[in-house]
């Protein structure tokens, strides 16, 4: 079965839908920058292995944010956002 929702769109729809902290960070990783550890946990205030914890819970949710190097710096970035 095809799937009417291209990927990228999908991440996006999801992104919006997921509330709270765990949303915030999916908006972080769709730009497309990204956006580093220490970025994240300035914006939740959560510990570093909570945030990694929580990057494993977008991808069930078709947002798979990987490590990357954007602009010369570390980041997660949602695989697919050209940026």
């Amino acid at each position: 079965m095809a799937r009417k929702t291209p990927l990228k769109k999908q991440a996006e729809t999801s992104a919006t839908t997921i509330g709270g902290k765990l949303g915030l960070v999916a908006n972080a990783v769709l730009k497309p920058a990204g956006a580093s550890l220490d970025e994240l946990i300035k914006l939740t205030g959560w510990q570093p292995h909570t945030i990694r914890a929580a990057l494993t819970r977008l991808r069930p949710r078709g947002i798979d944010a990987r490590p990357t190097t954007v602009d010369g710096r570390k980041a997660f970035r949602a695989v697919g956002v050209e940026g």
